[in-house]
């Protein structure tokens, strides 16, 4: 009768799943509605934990070296604020660093492509005109062939160009009205961050008390464990793209200095940041400074484009793995793995959040692998020397002998 009721069971929890897939297929929209709206609603809240584990890493730093030996007192209450402003003035002043340095040579650069813009405009409209004098009409009998319309090719390009122009204006418009919305948020997602920090040590027993209520001793540890993991792989993740976008920045800042590139300073700060960005950051950053260098040169430009690339080849395939991947555990070739995949499916956040999972995982299976791993290199090695002259009937007779000697 028992086994009866427990078949039972099953069959309705089977008829419940499907039936929840079925109504999840039939109103997929509703819910991809309701997904976005609790995703907007939710995003200063996801914002603050980010911030808050940014700033808790410092935070850690800053509490192991103010008075660690005292426990109680004014000293143990004044650490843990005292280690929050500094965590954020540290964060602030470089913030303020890269703007104060970008900033004015961006202004400047503006300036002058405003001041260029008309006489660049004048050079074209006059390069059009020579090019329409200059090009053969449909009378030539070799180009009547081809059916070329210069004219109508002409008149596409002006078009392009006006349409490009006015969708750069309404984007700017665009950006500076959403500007408002993503100030609120970043204020209640700080403000919420601080809470946390206050509150950490109060709010992972709470998550504890929860978990071990309601979910077995076993898979309770085995919870913590993962969780601990994947803690240990982010924080020296964030680490290594500190200590791997600031080498980076510096090798870009001598590398123009040596080739007499205008706005090293600037550029190698804005490589700095956007070597953050696993792989992709340093061409983001060669294709803004590209564009920063034609207003000065267009040749110069072209050639820093050369040499960006090329530097970001090495750091790439050379010093972005070792350090990383150094500080990660995780292999050269695991890195650039994480990476393209977690790219391909999610773009640049599965970039940041593919190599500390892939970490994870690999800790995690390599300390399972060799927990139950039973045999030696030498006899992993014979099994490989001998597979070519196995097969599934000797393997059967093999394992039959080793059950039944």
């Amino acid at each position: 009768m028992q086994g009866y009721q427990k078949l039972d069971k099953i069959v309705v929890r089977y008829i419940l799943l499907v039936a929840a897939l079925t109504l999840a297929i039939f109103n997929y929209k509703l819910i991809f509605a309701w997904v976005g709206k609790l995703w907007m609603v939710m995003t200063p809240i996801i914002a603050g934990f980010v911030i808050a584990y940014i700033l808790n890493i410092l935070m850690v730093q800053f509490e192991r070296i103010l008075w660690p030996h005292k426990k109680q007192g004014y000293w143990q209450k004044s650490r843990r604020p005292l280690a929050i402003t500094l965590s954020l003035l540290t964060i602030l002043l470089v913030m303020l660093f890269v703007i104060g340095l970008v900033v004015p040579q961006v202004y400047n650069v503006a300036t002058e492509a405003i001041k260029a813009f008309p006489v660049f405009i004048s050079h074209v409209e006059k390069w059009t005109h020579q090019l329409e004098r200059v090009l053969p009409d449909n009378s030539n009998p070799v180009m009547s062939r081809f059916e070329i319309d210069w004219s109508t090719m002409l008149s596409n390009f002006k078009s392009w160009t006006n349409d490009f122009l006015s969708g750069f204006v309404n984007t700017t418009l665009s950006t500076v009205g959403s500007l408002a919305s993503i100030i609120v948020n970043g204020v209640l997602a700080l403000i919420f961050s601080l809470y946390l920090l206050m509150s950490k040590e109060k709010l992972i027993d709470q998550f504890l008390h929860v978990l071990t209520t309601y979910v077995s001793k076993k898979r309770s540890r085995k919870i913590l464990y993962v969780l601990t993991t994947l803690d240990e792989a982010f924080t020296n993740f964030l680490t290594g793209e500190v200590i791997e976008a600031t080498i980076l920045g510096v090798m870009v800042t001598l590398g123009m200095w040596l080739f007499r590139f205008p706005y090293a300073g600037m550029i190698g700060v804005l490589t700095g940041v956007f070597a953050l960005i696993p792989m992709l950051g340093a061409y983001i950053s060669g294709i803004l400074g590209m564009v920063l260098i034609s207003v000065h040169s267009i040749s110069q430009a072209f050639w820093f484009l050369l040499f960006i690339i090329i530097l970001q080849q090495f750091e790439g395939n050379v010093v972005y793995p070792r350090i990383v991947g150094s500080s990660l555990g995780l292999p050269g070739m695991w890195v650039l793995f994480s990476i393209t995949i977690g790219g391909g499916l999610l773009g640049i956040p599965g970039m940041l959040l593919g190599v500390p999972i892939a970490s994870a995982l690999y800790r995690i299976i390599k300390r399972d692998i060799l927990e139950r791993d039973g045999y030696s290199y030498s006899q992993r090695q014979a099994f490989l020397r001998h597979a070519p002259k196995d097969s599934f009937q000797q393997i059967a007779k093999d394992e039959a002998k080793s059950i039944n000697p």
